[in-house]
């Protein structure tokens, strides 16, 4: 599917296939903004045997698409119970692109997130990077450059990806708020699953729990006990969000700021902090996330409380 506000994009990788496709593409972008979608359809497009701007939808390639038994196509992305992409997954990889087309003259691979390869992987799909295979494209998602080492991201060509004006968004889903849109920083897809998943509830509570722990109505323990079953990205999400909002008073000087012992250098440190734990959980490491928030909470009442 191409969502309204990848025209643009979609109008580059129609622009490369009138030249001549690259070897490696990598499609980058905030989550939520549909960029597997995009890949996918991508994809798709190489592999018919009609297609011109885009997949026709009709012929047995497509079909065979769409039925997910396309010998030419491979997806890669963590396994059910990984959080990593493993480095076997990459040899498949490996394999599958020195191998003769079945059914179209192109061969595509599509690894989402490529962030989500450990090191190992990475050097293997370098090495592969390195000595492309004729007819074959290879397309890798990621949220930033900066997660993927030099040597891959510079022998991929760029897609960038940006979150649509808001009212592109609401035209898109009648389903979606301006609150959901600002808690997704813009990305309809990842708005629209917030609503669906009640999410917007969560961040009043949280927010009203870490005022009620600057007037000592609550318990940093006691909080960090209700949230521990919930994604801790999505936790660092809604205090990040939280601590750029008060930036933003402070530096505005709102009248009715409401913590008038906090200091922009300790919201910086806390967003520092918040940053910190986000990487450690991108990278997968080991943590415990009851002992996490105690601390996020406790810091935040110790900054309040002056």
């Amino acid at each position: 599917m191409i969502y309204p506000w990848q025209q643009s994009q979609w109008q580059q990788f129609n622009d490369m296939q009138k030249n001549r496709i690259p070897h490696a593409l990598l499609l980058l972008g905030k989550p939520g903004l549909g960029k597997k979608s995009f890949a996918e359809m991508m994809a798709k497009t190489l592999l018919c045997e009609q297609a011109n701007d885009v997949a026709c939808d009709h012929c047995h390639s497509c079909s065979l698409f769409q039925a997910n038994t396309h010998p030419d196509f491979k997806s890669i992305s963590p396994e059910e119970s990984a959080s990593m992409i493993k480095i076997d997954q990459i040899r498949d990889v490996t394999h599958f692109v020195y191998e003769t087309a079945q059914q179209s003259k192109n061969r595509v691979v599509v690894i989402d997130p490529a962030t989500r390869m450990n090191i190992q992987s990475m050097n293997a799909l370098l090495k592969t990077l390195e000595e492309p295979a004729p007819h074959v494209v290879i397309i890798l998602t990621a949220e930033q450059s900066l997660r993927l080492p030099a040597t891959i991201t510079s022998r991929c060509q760029k897609i960038i990806f940006h979150a649509p004006a808001e009212k592109v968004a609401l035209a898109w889903s009648e389903d979606l708020t301006v609150e959901a849109l600002e808690l997704a920083e813009g990305a309809p897809l990842k708005a629209l699953a917030m609503i669906k998943e009640n999410q917007l509830t969560v961040k009043k509570e949280l927010y009203q729990g870490l005022i009620d722990l600057a007037q000592d109505k609550a318990d940093p323990l006691q909080l960090a006990l209700k949230y521990q079953e919930m994604d801790l990205r999505f936790i660092l999400d809604l205090l990040f969000i939280w601590v750029k909002g008060l930036l933003r008073a402070q530096l505005q000087a709102v009248h009715e700021f409401p913590f008038k012992k906090l200091k922009s250098s300790q919201l910086v440190e806390y967003s520092h902090y918040i940053q910190k734990i986000y990487e450690y959980v991108f990278a997968s490491v080991n943590l415990n996330k009851q002992l996490l928030l105690e601390d996020l909470f406790i810091r935040w009442k110790q900054y309040v409380s002056g």
